[in-house]
């Protein structure tokens, strides 16, 4: 069962207005009870407090391998989906995560991308540093 949603801040809400846009999967009343009942969670277990604190706390960590790796050029995004463009190609260095038990994405040849699920623990992000880090460690930049 699938849906999909747009979520904006009120401030942006008046801009798409009924009948303007419309998908695949719009929602049974099954899947948007479903949906809404996921949004009641988001909120009551304060999960995008929690979403900023480790985003933070991950980009920090990640900002510190761009200053010890000149390959890295930029670290960027927002909360958990985060980014690290390189000035070389970053499929072996998802390849070498991804066998190592990491799971992070090679995009447009030179990019990184890092999307932890939104419960991460800081001591799973610091797992999968690690193996980011003794990665890195080998690359010839």
């Amino acid at each position: 069962i699938t849906i999909s949603a747009i979520v904006v801040k009120k401030s942006l809400s008046g801009i798409i207005k009924p009948g303007m846009h419309a998908s695949t999967f719009g929602g049974s009343p099954l899947v948007s009870t479903a949906s809404l009942a996921v949004f009641k969670i988001i909120e009551k277990e304060n999960i995008l407090k929690k979403v900023k604190a480790m985003g933070d706390y991950l980009n920090r960590q990640l900002l510190a391998l761009k200053n010890k790796y000149p390959f890295i050029k930029e670290v960027r995004g927002k909360g958990l989906m985060l980014a690290m463009d390189l000035s070389l190609d970053s499929y072996p260095i998802f390849l070498e995560c991804f066998k190592k038990g990491l799971i992070i994405n090679s995009t447009q040849q030179t990019v990184l991308r890092i999307m932890p699920a939104l419960n991460v623990k800081k001591n799973e992000l610091d797992k999968g540093l690690k193996v980011l880090k003794g990665v890195l460690n080998r690359v010839k930049g």
